[in-house]
């Protein structure tokens, strides 16, 4: 037992540098003081160093510092720290409570805050509060780290829900080296002669030591508390791991190749084939225009035949000649309607096949359908019955030729125009009969920027885009809208991301990449996602993570270079699992493949 002590001491460095501890706060610690509130403050004594904080005035059980103080350490093998809180009393300062525990519970975890608890008196029986303390260490050793994954330990720690704990993955890891990936703990060695120190002496807490480790592809926990029977663990040697998982990624990644090709030949192949049956339609339309202009042709020559025939005879001018009727369908308007409508057959007037905005459109279907290129036949029917409505608060009346608020024939821009109108269709010169029909549409913005759009449908269709507050509050006015800011839905936009080396594009919410809240399996599902966060269904705005993981060839450590440039130790990893953990965030597998060796 004092020889396995003495062997993992060893492995313990002498810490050499300063230790800066920040005492946040305490809670729930005893009053000492008979009248009024105590003032505490707390000293730090580690060996021959020692450190004072402020006074917390009228902190009474819940006092704050939120205060840094500096511990030097010189070359010092001192374990333990202790911390006392003191009530500040006219120069009769008096013992409020204490701790007394290893230096090493609080350089496990550097710059995270944790709570420690508080006892009346050393021996740490009867507990008086707790405190919240974090601690860095700038300078050298201390507990040995957890180099490489190489036996697969991803944590191990000392200690215990009410008890310091200590982070002893880097022992462990030492005992595997030595042992050839076996650990040993026996019956009759409890686990702080086995460790060199107690997270807590003399109380009587459980303490156990955590051990988290994978092996054959799956993560294990064992437990093992003060006192235990023999127990062993069998670690996995993962450098021979490594190069079947680099081996297993490198097969990977050229299948994920050839399978792009493949799809990418297969799309080349689609769209060439979509290419040619476009192809063949626009021949197809080209033909059949030739077709009917050379149709139409032909019956001009027999019209002109018969006619010059019928000179011939003399009867030209004696007898009417039968043409040949090749028009198709009929025009039409209503009285005092300037537009024109064609029906498709000779007797369908008042049917609204196609509607012509512009003599542009109106003129080469004549032409097309056999009637001269003037405004010749044109059917005239009575004026229509109509209606007129309004669209949710805007102040414009529109009239509509269907008799149905679905189509704005007229929009009536003053009072005038609108009583002569409804004189004119025989109606009474007042606002009665005014269908009143709901605003459609919605307007929507994304979280993160100030851009306003509107939608004919959903919220994330981007229909309309306001360039500023003057277009957006004229179309609100215009549509039938209140002229304020109010009911504009708000959409995720987020970001897309993906990492230089790989094809898959990630998606997070709040915050710039990483982490990926969404990885995407295929494109259906990326542009799918892109519709409904209100983004274009292209691969626009897509930020790429620059940077690589490297490694030397003399050494198993890990590093990421954010800048792209092995040999920038942007992150060091401690262990296995704040490596895995980093690729997870970067979307990259979670493998030792991509890792470039210098």
């Amino acid at each position: 037992s004092s020889q396995n002590s003495r062997n993992m001491s060893s492995h313990i460095a002498n810490l050499n540098g300063t230790v800066k501890i920040t005492c946040v706060r305490a809670a729930g610690i005893p009053r000492t003081q008979m009248m009024g509130k105590q003032d505490p403050f707390v000293r730090i004594y580690y060996g021959p160093s020692k450190a004072k904080t402020k006074t917390a005035k009228d902190g009474d059980k819940n006092p704050v510092w939120n205060e840094e103080v500096c511990i030097d350490a010189k070359d010092s093998g001192e374990k333990d720290i202790k911390f006392v809180v003191k009530n500040e009393n006219f120069g009769l300062d008096g013992d409020i409570c204490m701790v007394k525990f290893p230096i090493f519970a609080l350089l496990s975890w550097p710059g995270e805050e944790k709570w420690y608890p508080l006892f009346k008196e050393e021996n740490h029986k009867r507990q008086a509060g707790q405190i919240l303390l974090k601690a860095t260490l700038e300078g050298t050793g201390g507990l040995p780290e957890l180099k490489a994954p190489q036996w697969g330990i991803l944590q191990a720690t000392y200690g215990g829900p009410n008890v310091p704990t200590v982070d002893v993955s880097g022992f462990l890891e030492v005992q595997a080296t030595v042992h050839n990936g076996t650990l040993k703990f026996a019956k009759d060695t409890d686990l702080s002669s086995y460790f060199g120190f107690d997270p807590l002496p003399h109380h009587r807490a459980a303490k156990n030591l955590v051990l988290q480790y994978t092996k054959g592809g799956v993560v294990h926990e064992v437990k093992i508390g003060e006192s235990h029977d023999d127990t062993e663990v069998v670690l996995e040697n993962e450098v021979a791991k490594e190069q079947d998982e680099a081996a297993k990624a490198a097969k990977a990644k050229a299948l994920l190749e050839e399978r792009q090709k493949r799809e990418a030949a297969r799309r080349a192949a689609e769209a060439e084939r979509l290419a040619k049956e476009k192809a063949e339609a626009d021949k197809r339309a080209k033909l059949q225009a030739i077709l009917l202009a050379r149709q139409q042709e032909g019956l001009r020559m027999q019209r002109m035949q018969r006619v010059k025939a019928s000179t011939a005879q003399g009867t030209h001018f004696a007898k009417k000649e039968t043409k040949v009727d090749a028009k198709i369908g009929c025009y039409w308007r209503y009285q005092d309607y300037p537009t024109v409508y064609w029906a498709s057959t000779a007797d369908g007037e008042g049917r609204m096949d196609i509607q012509f905005f512009s003599p542009e459109e109106y003129f080469p279907h004549r032409e097309a359908n056999g009637w001269p290129k003037d405004w010749s036949n044109i059917a005239v029917l009575p004026p229509p019955k109509g209606c007129y409505f309004k669209i949710g608060k805007a102040p414009f009346v529109y009239w509509s030729i269907t008799g149905k608020p679905d189509q704005t024939d007229i929009k009536f821009e003053n009072p005038e125009a609108y009583y002569i109108h409804r004189k004119k269709h025989g109606s009474p010169p007042d606002w009665s009969g005014i269908i009143t029909i709901p605003t459609v549409g919605c307007y929507w913005k994304h979280f993160e920027a100030p851009t306003v759009y509107y939608s004919q449908t959903k919220p994330g269709v981007r229909h309309v885009a306001f360039a500023d507050p003057k277009a957006y509050f004229t179309h609100r006015y215009e549509h039938g809208f209140e002229k304020d800011w109010k009911g504009i839905g708000k959409v995720q936009k987020g970001y897309y991301w993906k990492a230089a080396k790989l094809p898959q594009v990630h998606w997070c919410a709040k915050r710039s990449f990483p982490p990926a809240e969404v990885t995407f399996g295929n494109p259906s599902e990326y542009n799918q996602h892109r519709l409904e966060h209100g983004m274009p269904q292209d691969w626009t705005e897509i930020h790429v993570v620059i940077g690589l993981y490297w490694k030397r060839k003399t050494d198993p450590s890990v590093f990421w270079a954010q800048d792209g440039k092995a040999g920038t130790e942007t992150v060091k990893f401690p262990d296995g699992e704040a490596y895995m953990a980093h690729r997870k965030q970067l979307g990259f597998p979670p493998d030792f493949s991509l890792i470039t060796t210098i």
